[in-house]
C-alpha cells in the first residue's frame, strides 16, 4: 500500500539549492492547497510552493502516479490517497466516533446539516457531517452548506484560539458582517449567511474553560438559525463529556 511518505520519497535523495530535500518540496506542494481550492494549475502550485516550474512538474507527476494528487480539467487536485490517510489519523477518528451520536440527535432535532470542525494549522477541517448533504469525513467543501460552515466554524475557532488567524475559503460568498473574533468570543456563537437562503450558526466545543476542542455547527435553509443556539450548546457539552472519557484523547494537542 502506498503511503504519503513513499509518495514523496525522492529517487535520488537529492537536496535543492535552497537546502530543501525532495521530501520537503513534495510536502510543500501538498501544503499549498487551501480551504476552497478544488484544482490548482502548475503555475499556481509552483508560485505558492516557491519552486521552479520544471521541479514542480516533476514532483506533481510523481505525486499523481502514487494517487496523492489527481489530474483535473485545469490542473491538479488532492487525491484519494490523502483522503484515505487522513481518515485513519487516530485522534480525528476517535473524535468523530465520540461525536457522531450527538450529531445524529442534533440533526434529527433541527433538520439541518450538522458539523464537527477542528483546526489543522490555519485551516478549518470538518471531521464529521450529518445531514441531507452527505455524511462522513468532509475535508473538502462542496455544497453551499459546506461553504457556510467553513465560514461560521472558522469564526468560532478563530475567536477561541491563540496563534493567528484561521484561513478562510476564497470566493465563498458568505457575508463578512461584523463577526469579529472579539464579538464572537463575547457572544459565544457565530453566524454566517450566504445570501441565497443558507444560514449557519456555530458554538465552541470546550473540554475546559481554556481548552478548545472544535466547533459544532448547524446549517439550515431558514431565515434565522439562532433558535438552535441552546440545542447547539447542550450538544457541544455532550460532545465534550464523551471526549473526556476517552483516554487516547487526553494529553494530546
Amino acid at each position: 500500500m502506498q503511503t504519503l511518505q513513499t509518495a514523496v520519497r525522492p529517487a535520488s535523495g537529492g537536496v535543492s539549492r535552497d537546502g530543501r530535500s525532495m521530501l520537503t518540496r513534495g510536502l510543500a506542494i501538498l501544503s499549498v492547497f487551501r480551504t476552497g481550492d478544488t484544482e490548482l494549475t502548475l503555475a499556481e502550485l509552483s508560485r505558492r510552493a516557491g519552486l521552479p516550474k520544471p521541479t514542480a512538474h516533476r514532483l506533481v507527476a510523481e505525486l499523481v502516479e502514487r494517487g496523492v494528487l489527481e489530474r483535473g480539467v485545469r490542473g491538479v487536485r488532492l487525491g484519494q490517497q490523502l483522503f484515505a490517510l487522513g481518515s485513519r489519523v487516530p485522534r480525528q477518528r476517535l473524535l468523530r466516533e465520540a461525536a457522531a451520536p450527538v450529531l445524529e440527535r442534533l440533526h434529527e432535532a433541527t433538520g439541518g446539516a450538522v458539523y464537527l470542525s477542528v483546526l489543522v494549522g490555519p485551516d478549518v477541517i470538518h471531521l464529521e457531517r450529518v445531514g441531507a448533504y452527505r455524511r462522513g469525513p468532509a475535508h473538502w467543501p462542496g455544497t453551499g452548506a459546506d461553504r457556510v460552515c467553513d465560514i461560521v466554524a472558522g469564526r468560532v475557532l478563530h475567536a477561541h484560539r491563540e496563534g493567528g488567524p484561521v484561513r478562510q475559503p476564497a470566493g465563498s460568498g458568505a457575508s463578512p458582517s461584523a463577526e469579529t473574533p472579539a464579538a464572537v468570543a463575547e457572544r459565544g456563537y457565530a453566524l454566517a449567511y450566504d445570501g441565497r437562503g443558507t444560514v449557519g450558526v456555530s458554538v465552541p466545543v470546550r473540554a475546559a474553560e481554556a481548552d478548545l476542542i472544535g466547533a459544532l455547527s448547524v446549517v439550515v435553509q431558514r431565515p434565522d438559525p439562532r433558535a438552535f443556539i441552546a440545542q447547539l450548546r447542550t450538544a457541544a457539552d455532550a460532545v465534550a463529556r464523551r471526549i473526556l472519557v476517552i483516554p487516547e484523547l487526553q494529553d494530546q494537542p
